[in-house]
Formats: structure tokens, sequence, C-alpha cells
């Protein structure tokens, strides 16, 4: 991650929990490449380390809107979305 937060001028990385990091980008479009860039970063890593597991991520984002009354709003449509991917991609391995 400080990787890729080195190469952008935009993008703000804080550790939220154990294994859980927010990241804040300016622009929705500006956010879905650095969630592509990541899961790009971490294929190369399994691909270049035959490891007995690979590592994976479940990514939530969620445009900041003026509706939201605070941030923990913010941070819960964010939260729901990775919950979501979390899922569809569990779907999707045989022994999950």
């Amino acid at each position: 991650m400080r990787g890729i937060a080195a190469k952008h001028d935009n993008i703000f990385i804080a550790r939220f929990g154990g294994d859980e990091f927010i990241i804040l980008s300016k622009g929705e479009q500006y956010t879905n490449d650095i969630c592509a860039e990541f899961k790009n970063a971490l294929t190369r890593f399994n691909t270049g380390h035959q490891k007995p597991w690979e590592l994976s991520v479940s990514l939530g984002t969620a445009p900041y809107k003026t509706e939201y009354r605070d941030f923990e709003e913010w941070f819960t449509q964010a939260d729901n979305e990775m919950y979501k991917a979390k899922k569809k991609k569990n779907r999707r391995r045989p022994n999950a």
C-alpha cells in the first residue's frame, strides 16, 4: 500500500483496525483506479511468491455524498460494499 500511496498525490491511507484500512482519495474514478492497482499488486505478489496460500482483498468504496450526516454513515456505506465484495469473492471459491 505504501508503494501505491507514494505514487499518488491525492491519497490518504490509514489503518482502521487489525486488517482494515481506510483510503481517502479524490474522485470516484481515481478511487477505482487505485483499487485496481492494489488488486494488480496482490496478483503480482501471489504469482511471484509461490506459497501454499495467497493474499486476497475485499474492497468496498463509497463516494462522498452531501446526504451523509457524518463520517460514520459514510464509513458504514463503504463497509457494506466491502462485505458485498467479500461475499461475491467467497461464492467464486470452491472451498469458501
